[in-house]
């Protein structure tokens, strides 16, 4: 249950990261209740902006399970789907037989089309290719976050729109507080603080966005029993830190856990987890003699919502 903290690059395993995801990537080919959460807040967020894009890049943790949103506003446009992680496609498809049967049989061959970038970050697109590009969920996981924001602002056209969505820092705050008085030293190594609304601001317009707005919802989701939760929790979840503990937690972490999470029952007595959604977006500046990645622009606005939402299951 380790999300990455953005702050901390050096700590991060990335081939840990690369095999992990790929895994849960197996198990979320049914898009995660979390990530659809997340981006209905986001997708919501662009009712009141003027928009049209008619080049589309999507950046995404699980981009199997990711679908063209239904909004009007992308019904004419070309959509592509990438994935965040260095994975070759060569490395997804290992398998040579496999390789010669879906050239033979056009039927097996229609699959979803992912794009992979070269590096961690850097994509095969030239410049300005898209007016649209949206990296959502994907930014808790990034080893470098002004360097992937970096990659994203020179995929956009001048006057593009970038959107993004993350998990804040205070989701599961209850269960990971329950966690530590359990255990303070495991729980230290399966945790990262996510990343601030603030400082997503900060590092838009460090890398030259302009007009950045930023906002946060509460989200309450809520179970009849912890090992509902757990089992959900996994499904979105790993351990990319090099100091991970290199041992098996055992049965007694496994308790731990079940505890902690019987620990954040609501008054009807409902397993409750609370999720803070952070979406936003920015524009990249018009074209200007001005290089846009020397200049920080502090024209953020932030915005916080208490509204809560609850889901049961």
């Amino acid at each position: 249950m380790v999300i990455n903290s953005n702050k901390e690059i050096d700590k991060l395993d990335k081939k840990a990261l690369e095999v992990q995801m790929l895994r849960k990537e197996r198990s979320n080919l049914i898009r995660h209740p979390f990530l659809l959460e997340l981006e209905k807040v986001y997708y919501q967020s662009l009712n009141c902006i003027n928009l049209a894009p008619k080049k589309a890049f999507s950046i995404d943790i699980f981009p199997k399970s990711k679908e063209k949103p239904s909004k009007g506003i992308f019904k004419k446009c070309n959509w592509i789907c990438g994935s965040f992680l260095s994975q070759e496609e060569n490395d997804v498809n290992k398998n040579e037989f496999l390789k010669i049967i879906r050239k033979l049989l056009p039927l097996i061959n229609r699959k979803k089309k992912i794009v992979f970038p070269n590096t961690f970050n850097c994509f095969c697109f030239p410049d300005q290719s898209f007016d649209y590009v949206e990296s959502l969920a994907t930014i808790p996981w990034t080893e470098n976050l002004e360097r992937s924001f970096i990659e994203i602002h020179r995929l956009l056209q001048h006057d593009g729109f970038f959107g993004f969505a993350s998990f804040g820092p205070t989701s599961l705050k209850e269960f990971i507080y329950n966690l530590k008085e359990l255990d303070y030293n495991l729980s230290k190594q399966s945790f990262l603080p996510l990343i601030d609304l603030h400082d997503l601001g900060d590092v838009c317009g460090s890398v030259g966005f302009e007009s950045a707005v930023v906002s946060s919802e509460k989200v309450l989701f809520k179970y009849k029993k912890p090992e509902s939760a757990l089992k959900e929790l996994r499904r979105l979840s790993g351990n990319p830190l090099i100091d991970r503990s290199k041992i098996v937690s055992g049965k007694n972490w496994y308790k731990s856990i079940l505890f902690a999470l019987d620990k954040c029952r609501d008054s009807s007595g409902l397993v409750t987890l609370e999720f803070e959604m952070i979406y936003g977006h920015a524009w990249k500046k018009q074209k200007t003699s001005e290089n846009p990645l020397t200049k920080k622009n502090s024209n953020e606005d932030f915005f916080i919502k208490e509204k809560k939402i609850k889901f049961f299951s």
